[in-house]
């Protein structure tokens, strides 16, 4: 039943916000993460944990493990949804940085400078310069 709401909830989220840019996201899921690590393993399952109990620093530590791992699908798509649901601005950031560079996503700079200005007038200031170094 938490896990139905949990999902009901985080579409509503990106269907508000219009923030879900990414090409198939996807919820945080165990079925997204794979080690073989055992020390891994618990690291990312308690981070998974804490960010489905609302958790953005641990959301947005969960999207680093990713990217760390080159499974930068599986990090667009966590910053996507902690962008998203906690506009939790260093997560913002890092999709931008994704979108700007096309790291595991297409390369989209209207994207990019679209997140970069609504981290801008949330007040990151050095959001403001890396919007307008983007075309429009």
């Amino acid at each position: 039943m938490k896990k139905t709401i949990f999902s009901i909830s985080a579409l509503f989220v990106f269907v508000l916000l219009g923030c879900s840019a990414t090409k198939n996201s996807t919820l945080v899921t165990n079925d997204t993460l794979g080690s073989s690590d055992t020390l891994l393993q618990t690291t990312k399952d308690k981070l998974t944990n804490d960010c489905k109990a609302g958790d953005k620093v641990s959301c947005k530590k969960l999207g680093d493990y990713f990217y760390d791992q080159a499974k930068y699908g599986d990090a667009a798509n966590v910053y996507d949804y902690t962008c998203a649901k906690f506009w939790y601005i260093p997560a913002c950031l890092r999709l931008a940085y994704m979108f700007k560079n096309g790291t595991g996503v297409e390369k989209n700079e209207s994207i990019a400078r679209d997140i970069y200005k609504r981290a801008c007038y949330n007040g990151d200031k050095n959001s403001c310069d890396l919007a307008k170094n983007l075309k429009p």
